[in-house]
C-alpha cells in the first residue's frame, strides 16, 4: 500500500479504532465509518453512517484500501447482515464507483474452524463451522474473495485487552467454573490484532486468509487456575458439561508470523498481567 493511502475502516469499534490509530500514525489518510463518530482516535476523519442500512454515497471517494470490521448483532440475521449483506453492498458500491482499491480486508473469526478434540488447526485445515456464526463468517469471506479487489481474511481468535475485564470480574466473584477435561482456547490481544490489519495492508502479496492468534493456545483449566492464583481466590468446582462456544482447538499463527508479524503479547499470562496491573 502506497504512502498516504486513503483507507476506510468500516466499523471503527474496539479493533477498528486501534487499527485506524496505527494507520494514521504511519501517515495514511484514514476514514472511520460508524454511527457515532465521537470515540474515533485523533486524526481519523469521521464518516457518520450506518453501514448496514444507510446510503453509501456518504463514503469518501477514491479509496485505496478498505477494512471491514463491524461487530455483528446477536442472532443469525445480525451475523448475516454484518458478514455477508453489508460487505456485499459496500464492495459493489466501491466497484461501481471505480475506487482504486488495492486491498480489501475482512476482520473475520476463527469460528470458521470447529473442533472438539483439541487438535491443531492452521490455514490448510478444512473449514467446517458448526453453527450460523461460522457459516456467516465463511460466506462473508467468499463475498470478499469473489469481489474484483485483492482480498484477505483475518480470522481473529477471542479478542481481549484494555477495558475488557469480564473474565477477571467473573474469577474475582468466584463465578467462573473451569472445565473438568482439557478444553483449548485461543485469544489475541487487541493491539496485536490491529497490527495484523496494518501489517497485511502493507504486504505485497498476502495470503487469502490468516489466523490471528497469540503463541499459546492454552488449556482453559490452566488459564482459570492461573488467574485465580493471581487474584487470591478459589475457583468453583469443575464442570463436566463445560462447552466453550469455540469448541476445543489449538490454532497456529505460523503463517502470519512467517510474513513478518509477531504478537507483542505472546500468551494469556502476559496479557492478563497487564489487565490486572491496570485494575
Amino acid at each position: 500500500m502506497k504512502l498516504r493511502s486513503r483507507v476506510l475502516i468500516a466499523g471503527c469499534g474496539y479493533i477498528g479504532c486501534a487499527a485506524a490509530k496505527q494507520l494514521h500514525e504511519q501517515g495514511h489518510q484514514v476514514f472511520g465509518a460508524r454511527r457515532n463518530t465521537t470515540p474515533l482516535p485523533p486524526g481519523v476523519e469521521p464518516v457518520a453512517i450506518d453501514l448496514l442500512q444507510s446510503d453509501l454515497n456518504a463514503i469518501p471517494p477514491k479509496l485505496d484500501a478498505v477494512v471491514w470490521a463491524i461487530s455483528p448483532s446477536p442472532g443469525e440475521a445480525g451475523y448475516r447482515a454484518a458478514y455477508v449483506d453489508g460487505p456485499a453492498a459496500l464492495l459493489k458500491h466501491l466497484q461501481r464507483r471505480g475506487d482504486p482499491i488495492t486491498r480489501a480486508v475482512l476482520v473475520a473469526s476463527t469460528s470458521v474452524w470447529h473442533r472438539e478434540d483439541g487438535s491443531e488447526v492452521n490455514e490448510q485445515s478444512p473449514t467446517v463451522p458448526n453453527d450460523f456464526r461460522g457459516q456467516c463468517v465463511l460466506a462473508g469471506e467468499k463475498v470478499f474473495h469473489d469481489s474484483p479487489f485483492p482480498a484477505t481474511s483475518l480470522r481473529l481468535a477471542g479478542i481481549y485487552g484494555p477495558g475488557r475485564t469480564r473474565m477477571l470480574e467473573r474469577i474475582k466473584q468466584c463465578q467462573a467454573a473451569p472445565p473438568e477435561h482439557p478444553i483449548y482456547g485461543n485469544r489475541i490481544w487487541r493491539d496485536d490484532a490491529a497490527r495484523a490489519i496494518t501489517h497485511v495492508l502493507a504486504l505485497t502479496n498476502p495470503e487469502p486468509a490468516y489466523a490471528v492468534v497469540d503463541d499459546d493456545p492454552a488449556d482453559l483449566r490452566l488459564v482459570y487456575a492461573w488467574l485465580a492464583e493471581q487474584m487470591g481466590v478459589e475457583l468453583p468446582d469443575a464442570i463436566k458439561t463445560f462447552r466453550g462456544r469455540g469448541g476445543s482447538k489449538r490454532i497456529s499463527n505460523q503463517l502470519l508470523r512467517s510474513s513478518g508479524w509477531q504478537p507483542s503479547i505472546p500468551d494469556f499470562r502476559a496479557g492478563y498481567t497487564q489487565l490486572l496491573a491496570a485494575r
